[in-house]
């Protein structure tokens, strides 16, 4: 949703949104034949798991719509950008964060002045050798009414309309198992986050989850989000995943007086070697006392 509303923002294109984890969603938006010609390019958000599944949505694309380029990003390509490339049917590909680079390549298309084949970096785009992570408070809010987004129901049991949300991006920890990008985590500020639980809240969404890689728990932004949320009553509850060190029965007790329902905390391994091996910085009896917290105050 945040690339559609970057390559939206200039006012050149269109962009439909189709979520392949609905059954049947992909053939039926082709089905529907809502464009007047076949799109210009489709975009395909590739995790390692569900490659099969992107194959799969490229050879229908590609069934469909012959002359539609067809582009790959997400965090497959990120390790495996030469291998993605070299899939059948994909024209090019786009590691990394994209919202500057996919609205290049949608306005070089535009201008019928396509890229070589393969992989785009900045430079390929005429973006310039060096181009920053988008910021993350200027992104356009997504807009959820896009989707069919009442049918996104159901979070660990609870029967009700939740919407997901970043607060950050990236991660500033070091676990050696993690494929998430060093040195890029970006924090958003607290009346952009608040904006976007508004938007979620008119909408009609009953619960929001936080998919930062690691939500922050602790410092000013924690207290300054948490005060801002206490004072609207109004916006839906949340849940949110994060490390399990560094929780203060203090943090927790604040969070939940802001709305925090539910946390998932990441211990990954209950062995003070494993830990270690791990690149964890907690101990087995932080994380204990974290849990302890949790339960304290009723999480």
């Amino acid at each position: 949703m945040y690339l559609q509303a970057a390559v939206e923002e200039g006012g050149r294109h269109r962009v439909d949104l189709v979520d392949c984890n609905i059954p049947l969603a992909l053939a039926r938006t082709i089905s529907q034949d809502r464009h007047d010609t076949a799109p210009g390019m489709v975009g395909v958000t590739a995790l390692t798991p569900n490659l099969p599944s992107v194959v799969a949505a490229v050879a229908t694309v590609r069934d469909a719509y012959p002359s539609a380029r067809v582009v790959i990003g997400g965090p497959h390509t990120e390790l495996f950008a030469q291998e993605t490339a070299e899939l059948q049917g994909v024209d090019w590909v786009l590691p990394g964060e994209a919202e500057r680079t996919l609205p290049a390549l949608a306005d070089m298309l535009d201008d019928g002045d396509a890229p070589d084949l393969g992989i785009l970096g900045p430079t390929d785009l005429g973006l310039g050798e060096e181009v920053a992570l988008p910021p993350v408070n200027a992104l356009p809010c997504p807009q959820r009414d896009r989707l069919v987004w009442r049918l996104y129901r159901g979070l660990a049991g609870d029967d009700v309309i939740f919407a997901t949300m970043l607060s950050s991006r990236g991660c500033p920890h070091k676990c050696t198992f993690c494929s998430t990008p060093r040195g890029r985590w970006r924090h958003r500020d607290v009346d952009a986050i608040v904006q976007e639980m508004e938007a979620c809240a008119a909408l009609g969404v009953q619960h929001i989850y936080f998919v930062d890689d690691n939500f922050p728990i602790g410092g000013s932004r924690l207290a300054a989000l948490c005060e801002e949320l206490i004072a609207r009553p109004h916006l839906p509850p949340w849940s949110c995943r994060t490390a399990a060190l560094g929780l203060t029965e203090q943090n927790l007790e604040m969070m939940r007086r802001a709305g925090c329902a539910r946390m998932q905390l990441g211990v990954e391994t209950c062995t003070a070697e494993g830990l270690k091996v791990l690149g964890k910085t907690a101990t087995l009896e932080q994380i204990q006392g974290s849990f302890a917290a949790a339960r304290k105050v009723g999480m």
